[in-house]
């Protein structure tokens, strides 16, 4: 195969990755909401679509890994990071929550109004699992491991351009927010981003994610319950 045409079949594998997630997750909400036929309210439907997304692509990710005889530690780097590192990245993340706070509050965002609806008819350990646990591990599965590997063979040695672009894909898959609170999650997708280049480590990021997703929820159960 040509270089060419590697780079071009580099070039369709980023941009069908993030498809074929939003896919596995519509198809798991449409096949929930027509299983059940209202036995569930809508959060907890919500929250067995974000966890049976997760599961799924973690187990095509896997069989794929196998079927191609790679080393799934090595290809998704599931290694050891150090604390230190851990430390900064939480700080640079408590900085972003920060601006990103004081933006909404300027702005009167309400970039979580979409999970309202939700919180009142759902328990509160199950929309953390399905927040805090389940959409971390299949987006960074995605962006900060597949996607990230792509974007390695395609740009070369570009870590901050390879950065750059992984959250901007990562924040146009978000199509719930308003444009403003789309450039708060490109903001949230760059730490993330550097996380994974300088820990070289996929579980870092998955980290700093639900931390991020937990407290997110923890502060709009308090606010709205």
């Amino acid at each position: 195969m040509t270089t060419s045409s590697m780079r071009a079949k580099y070039c369709v594998a980023l941009i069908m990755l993030p498809i074929f997630m939003l896919f596995v997750q519509s198809i798991w909400a449409i096949g929930l909401q027509h299983l059940t036929q209202g036995l569930f309210s809508g959060g907890v439907l919500l929250c067995l679509t974000l966890m049976g997304t997760a599961g799924s692509l973690l187990a095509l990710t896997l069989f794929w890994l196998n079927q191609t005889g790679r080393n799934t530690k090595q290809y998704l780097a599931l290694q050891k990071f150090s604390p230190k590192l851990l430390m900064v990245f939480l700080a640079l993340l408590l900085m972003v929550g920060v601006i990103s706070q004081m933006i909404g509050q300027y702005f009167s965002l309400t970039s979580h109004d979409f999970i309202l609806p939700f919180l009142f008819d759902t328990p509160s350990w199950l929309l953390w699992l399905a927040v805090g646990v389940a959409v971390p591990i299949y987006e960074e599965l995605i962006f900060r491991g597949l996607l990230w590997q792509i974007g390695e063979r395609l740009l070369g040695h570009r870590p901050w351009l390879m950065i750059l672009l992984n959250g901007f894909l990562f924040a146009i898959i978000h199509l719930q927010y308003q444009p403003i609170e789309m450039g708060l999650v490109l903001m949230l997708s760059w730490v993330f981003g550097a996380a994974r280049h300088y820990a070289n480590s996929l579980i870092l990021p998955i980290i700093l994610h639900a931390i991020n997703n937990t407290w997110v929820l923890a502060w709009v159960l308090w606010a709205y319950t």
